[in-house]
């Protein structure tokens, strides 16, 4: 007898991502999921993004990858407590153990950050009118 089958079961989110890349002192993180950022291609793809962007990819850049389990991103981000503008590929906020709710592709700004949600990396190089709507979006970053 089983008491308990109509509640839904919830996938605890770790407290770090399953990889890294990067300084957590850039100013800007990159979230991504594992199969992404083992992609040379979409790695090109991610470095010219950045470089459109005036980031340098070595120097201004922290790179979390996710992996089959979600991750608690705010204690990260309390440990270093600089600006950042966190650009997620693919990864909602959910999946970050974080309950907001959100418009892709539209900046917002929560507890001294700045949040940019999209689409995967692998679906903006396939979808031209993806790359638009990301393009449209990080020229706000500097304003």
């Amino acid at each position: 007898m089983t008491l308990f089958k109509d509640l839904p079961i919830y996938d605890i989110p770790q407290s770090a991502p399953s990889g890294s890349y990067g300084s957590p002192d850039g100013k800007f993180w990159i979230v991504l999921s594992d199969p992404e950022a083992k992609d040379p291609s979409l790695q090109a793809l991610l470095s010219k993004i950045l470089q459109a962007i005036g980031v340098t990819e070595d120097r201004d850049t922290y790179q979390l990858i996710v992996g089959q389990r979600p991750f608690y991103l705010y204690p990260l981000l309390n440990q270093h407590r600089e600006f950042k503008t966190i650009l997620s590929f693919g990864i909602n906020p959910k999946a970050l153990g974080m309950a907001v709710s959100y418009s892709i592709y539209n900046l917002f700004q929560l507890k001294g950050h700045q949040f940019l949600f999209s689409d995967s990396l692998s679906e903006i190089e396939s979808n031209l009118s993806k790359k638009r709507l990301l393009w449209e979006s990080l020229k706000k970053l500097n304003q």
